[in-house]
């Protein structure tokens, strides 16, 4: 049993480090394209008022 658990052990570490990384760089991505939307939106705005 204990030799079952220490080959598991590290998948699942190894998984949920991958998974995490994995959630991090998405949410990442998404607070870019946020931004890059909310950056364009207000210079759109801009030109708008400018004329």
């Amino acid at each position: 049993l204990t030799i079952v658990t220490w080959l598991i052990l590290p998948v699942v570490i190894c998984l949920s480090q991958r998974l995490s990384h994995a959630c991090l760089s998405i949410s990442n991505y998404t607070a870019k394209l946020r931004m890059a939307h909310y950056i364009s939106y207000r210079l759109f705005d801009n030109t708008l008022l400018l004329g």
